[in-house]
C-alpha cells in the first residue's frame, strides 16, 4: 500500500477543513477579510509545519488549535483596518450571494453571541457551527470533557434568556 504524501494529505485538510476555519475566524473577529487572511494563515502554518517533517494525527484539531492561536495574536496586536469598516463602518455580516431575511437572522444571532462570555461563545460556535463533538472540544481546548458539557449548557440557556427577552 503506497503511503499517502505530504503534500496530498494537506490538500485533502485543505478541502475538508477551510470552510469551517474560515466560519471560525469570522465568528471570532466579524470581519471577512481578516477571516480569510488569519485562515489562510492558518493553513500556510500548518504547510510550514508538515514541510518540517513533523507528523500531524488529527488534522481538524490541529488547523483549529492554530488558528485559535492565530485569533488571539490577531487581537494581541493591533487589528488591521479593513476597506468595508472605513467605507461604512459596519462588520460584513453578510455574503452577496445570501439572502437579506438570512442575513437579518445571521446579524441578530451574532449580535446576541456578542453578549455571551468569549469561552461560552467559543463553545456554542464550535459546537453548532462547525460541528465538533465535546469530546472534540474539550481535546482542543485542553479541559475535561465534563467541564466543556456544562460550558454548554450555561451557554446555551444563557442564549435561550437573550432570545426570550428579545422577542
Amino acid at each position: 500500500m503506497e503511503a499517502i504524501s505530504s503534500e496530498q494529505r494537506f490538500l485533502e485538510a485543505y478541502e475538508a477543513h477551510a470552510d469551517s476555519i474560515f466560519r471560525f475566524c469570522f465568528s471570532k473577529t466579524s470581519n471577512r477579510e481578516a477571516a480569510l487572511d488569519l485562515m489562510q494563515e492558518t493553513f500556510t502554518k500548518m504547510w510550514d509545519y508538515m514541510v518540517k517533517g513533523n507528523e500531524i494525527n488529527n488534522m481538524k484539531a490541529f488547523a483549529f488549535t492554530v488558528a485559535r492561536n492565530l485569533i488571539k495574536d490577531y487581537y494581541k496586536k493591533k487589528r488591521p483596518v479593513y476597506e468595508h469598516e472605513i467605507s461604512n463602518g459596519m462588520p460584513d455580516v453578510a455574503d452577496e450571494h445570501e439572502s437579506s431575511e438570512w442575513a437579518t437572522e445571521a446579524g441578530r444571532l451574532m449580535m446576541l453571541l456578542e453578549h455571551l462570555r468569549d469561552d461560552h461563545r467559543e463553545v456554542l460556535v464550535l459546537r453548532f457551527v462547525e460541528g465538533m463533538s465535546v469530546q472534540d472540544i474539550a481535546a482542543l481546548l485542553q479541559e475535561r470533557e465534563n467541564t466543556i458539557s456544562v460550558r454548554l449548557n450555561r451557554a446555551l440557556k444563557e442564549l435561550r434568556s437573550f432570545f426570550e427577552g428579545d422577542k
